[in-house]
């Protein structure tokens, strides 16, 4: 296997979803009666969204993804905007098509108990460039397919 390469940028597709997604729950939540009291949810669908929006969209948060490594043996790297790097693990339930791919890691160390023990990553065409976007949904395609044939043979 060769090496696959992601360097993330910002994505202005995922920016608009974002965006989307926020404005169509803030205008349900303003057209149902509800009490003025909970309409402090308007502001937590606000702030949620501007947050994602620079965490994921605009990669401008120092948590945000700056690079994704996958070497020979299939070990995966990720690099935060702060530089700090994490082993990871690719799961099989991650989703792969020609748009859109969610990547569901799971780091090898936990710091903060299992805080950290989840994470999803959203990849749209314009994340990256095409070819290594292209290696990774091969690559990820045929990790899915391997541990599926894993875990049937051991049956």
């Amino acid at each position: 296997m060769k090496p696959i390469t992601l360097i993330f940028k910002p994505s202005t597709k995922l920016i608009a979803l974002l965006i989307s997604a926020g404005v169509f729950f803030s205008a349900m939540l303003l057209l149902t009666p509800i009490p003025l009291s909970l309409s402090v949810l308007l502001l937590l669908i606000i702030i949620s969204t501007s947050y994602f929006v620079m965490l994921d969209g605009t990669l401008s948060l120092p948590k945000s993804w700056k690079s994704l490594k996958i070497n020979k043996a299939g070990e995966c790297h990720m690099i935060q905007k702060n530089d700090e790097g994490f082993g990871v693990q690719i799961m099989p339930d991650s989703f792969v098509s020609a748009y859109l791919t969610i990547l569901h890691v799971v780091p090898e160390e936990f710091k903060w108990f299992k805080f950290w023990q989840n994470r999803y990553i959203l990849l749209l065409q314009d994340n990256t460039d095409a070819e290594s976007f292209r290696q990774l949904r091969v690559y990820l395609r045929w990790h899915k397919n391997a541990v599926n044939h894993r875990s049937n043979s051991i049956d």
